[in-house]
């Protein structure tokens, strides 16, 4: 798949048009609109459905969606409904409804499904093409590690500054990124813990910017 670029997952509802999911054995019920809407969305959205007993990270591209299920991957065309949006390959579909949704799958039982915001945000960056990603809080901030540059994100407004990436300095179990501006990125390869989530990541960031300093977690996107 190409390298694409995500979109806020908050933008689904409205990209979408959808009105509401159903599946032919009614276990998603809706209101169905007064006639059949087409898909409109434009840009990449990017999913993680967790349906049960399993998770199906889910990209869609304009009518196509990329369905990431165990053990295969499925590219599934947007298909007229009459309402909510409805994706479908051979022996497989997917319904979706803002951020629910139903996987229907030959020979298996119907799954409902909901989108797992947190997780979908990593799971956009990988297929982004982005090498690394890093986050903490108090104030929130954002580290990007893509193949030809670093991009830090600060504060609420996400204020983004980006430099060239540069070779790191490598240390015992330890990365060290030295930008201008005076800004140093060091990644330790030692377990850590987000401070508001608890979420386990494998990699430490301390992150210099002059007087101030910015600590959280991070992990390898590929």
């Amino acid at each position: 798949m190409n390298r694409l670029i995500n979109s806020p997952i908050l933008a689904l509802g409205a990209t979408m048009l959808v009105a509401g999911c159903a599946a032919p054995d009614g276990s998603v019920e809706m209101a169905a609109p007064p006639e059949p809407v087409a898909s409109v969305q434009t840009a990449p959205v990017t999913l993680v459905m967790e349906c049960g007993d399993i998770t199906v990270p889910t990209r869609i591209d304009g009518e196509s969606a990329w369905l990431f299920l165990p053990g295969e991957t499925v590219r599934a065309e947007h298909a007229i409904s009459a309402s909510g949006a409805r994706y479908i390959a051979e022996g497989v579909e997917l319904w979706l409804k803002g951020e629910e949704g139903l996987l229907i799958q030959e020979g298996q039982p119907n799954r409902n499904c909901t989108n797992n915001r947190r997780a979908a945000i990593w799971e956009g960056a990988k297929l982004d093409g982005m090498d690394f990603r890093g986050a903490g809080n108090e104030p929130p901030w954002i580290l990007e590690l893509w193949y030809d540059k670093l991009v830090l994100k600060t504060g609420y407004e996400q204020a983004r500054r980006e430099w060239p990436r540069p070779q790191p300095i490598t240390l015992d179990r330890a990365s060290r990124f030295d930008l201008a501006d005076g800004v140093s990125v060091l990644l330790e390869g030692k377990a850590c813990s987000d401070s508001m989530s608890g979420e386990a990541f494998e990699t430490t960031i301390t992150i210099t910017d002059g007087d101030r300093t910015y600590r959280g977690c991070g992990r390898a996107l590929h």
